[in-house]
């Protein structure tokens, strides 16, 4: 699987550009009567708000392969069809990853565009499958979400960042990164937060067709 071909000019354009992004998504989906323009207008304040002072971050594109893998045009869901890039001080590398859940179910989550946060955590703690992965920052570990078949902005618990598998995303709503390039993620995640004494690792969310 070759990986998201993004140079750091253009990764930082994206992050330039990204309270544009941001709203234009949300605007979309006011318009699809999905959320309501209330709500969209209180979440966009905290959705584009700047993390601070943090110098190791992710950047995530949601269907960066709009075109060119699964159906043209579409975002889909259960392949690797998205984009991460870790950015730390002398660090730049991008990963082939998963921002949406991994099909198409009533009640189930997909995260909103925006600006979130994770920490060093487990994932899947006392399972087979558990490893060193990243959990929710926020609060009670609760990340605003859409549902399929509901409106509206709801609750998302436990929306972490973590290994996908081989052939499966593996997620109902968390990020993933493709198994084979996961060990590098994280190790390289989490040394660059310990090099810097950072806590908490900023997520930037952002869509490809929205881009600027």
């Amino acid at each position: 699987m070759n990986r998201p071909n993004i140079t750091k000019a253009e990764a930082d354009q994206y992050i330039i550009n990204a309270t544009v992004s941001i709203t234009r998504s949300i605007n979309q989906l006011v318009m699809m009567g999905r959320i309501g323009q209330e709500e969209a207008q209180q979440y966009l304040k905290k959705a584009t708000a700047l993390p601070g002072s943090a110098t190791v971050m992710v950047l995530a594109i949601r269907g960066y392969y709009l075109n060119s893998q699964g159906v043209a045009g579409e975002n889909d869901r259960g392949i690797y069809d998205d984009a991460m890039i870790l950015i730390g001080p002398n660090y730049y590398k991008t990963f082939n990853a998963n921002t949406d859940p991994r099909k198409h179910e009533k009640g189930i989550a997909m995260l909103l565009p925006g600006w979130h946060s994770f920490k060093q955590g487990w994932h899947g703690y006392g399972k087979a499958s558990g490893h060193k992965a990243f959990r929710t920052a926020n609060p009670d570990e609760v990340s605003p979400v859409l549902r399929d078949g509901q409106n509206g902005i709801q609750k998302g618990f436990t929306i972490n960042l973590h290994s996908g598998g081989f052939n499966n995303t593996n997620s109902a709503g968390c990020q993933t990164v493709y198994k084979v390039q996961w060990l590098e993620f994280q190790q390289a995640a989490y040394k660059l937060m310990n090099a810097e004494g950072q806590k908490f690792l900023p997520y930037l969310l952002l869509e490809e067709k929205f881009k600027q």
